[in-house]
């Protein structure tokens, strides 16, 4: 399929038309067969932090359709913003997704499980918690597999390997996009890659580290 961008939150005859200048909207068309990111008139589209966020969106509306305003979701696209960014900038991911009206820090800085808004620590996360703030549950445990990953290997080389176990994770990962499942389908993918020697046994068990300190409750691939 294709994606199309239209910019301007003056156009008509579209999402468009119905945004706040500094917000965009991504969604499906065509029977899932192409995908639209709106974007209003104040919205940077040379900023990886958003175009990277919108089109990470385009690709998990793919695989389980709209899931509204979902914190899972909401942290994959943050996530692999970083890794976009990573990637064609060459250099090491601010874990920072900052907009016309907000900044959102995807780590702790003082290691901390919440600090404000932002919860990195899944005992803190409820059924109440708004999707971006609990979405940096997920880019805590990207960062923290990041810090272990990235002395073994070049920033490209990193953003590719931490960019593929996150796009395979998505294909086991069951529809109800809930933190347990996530952990369980984010450490087998590790274990698989790791017997399929793309990445080490190594590397597969510092994911199992990072969901360990991000407090997440799972069974792991091996039990």
């Amino acid at each position: 399929g294709t994606t199309r961008i239209l910019y301007d939150s003056s156009m008509n005859g579209t999402l468009a038309d119905r945004l706040n200048p500094w917000n965009v909207i991504t969604f499906l068309e065509d029977g899932k067969k192409s995908a639209v990111i709106c974007a209003g008139s104040w919205a940077d589209l040379g900023d990886w932090n958003l175009i990277g966020h919108e089109y990470t969106h385009t690709v998990t509306l793919h695989f389980f359709g709209n899931y509204g305003n979902n914190a899972l979701m909401e942290g994959y696209s943050d996530g692999m913003a970083e890794m976009m960014e990573a990637y064609f900038l060459e250099e090491d991911p601010d874990w920072v997704n900052t907009g016309v009206s907000f900044e959102r820090k995807l780590r702790p800085e003082k290691g901390k499980g919440k600090e404000g808004s932002q919860i990195y620590q899944y005992q803190y996360y409820t059924d109440k918690t708004e999707c971006h703030d609990g979405g940096t549950i997920v880019t805590y445990v990207m960062a923290q597999i990041w810090d272990s990953w990235r002395p073994e290997m070049g920033v490209k080389a990193a953003a590719e390997m931490l960019s593929m176990l996150m796009y395979r994770t998505l294909f086991i990962l069951p529809d109800s996009l809930e933190y347990e499942s996530f952990a369980k389908a984010l450490d087998a993918t590790a274990q698989a890659m790791a017997e399929q020697g793309k990445i080490t046994v190594s590397q597969a068990e510092h994911v199992r580290t990072a969901l360990v300190k991000a407090n997440i409750p799972f069974e792991s691939a091996d039990s």
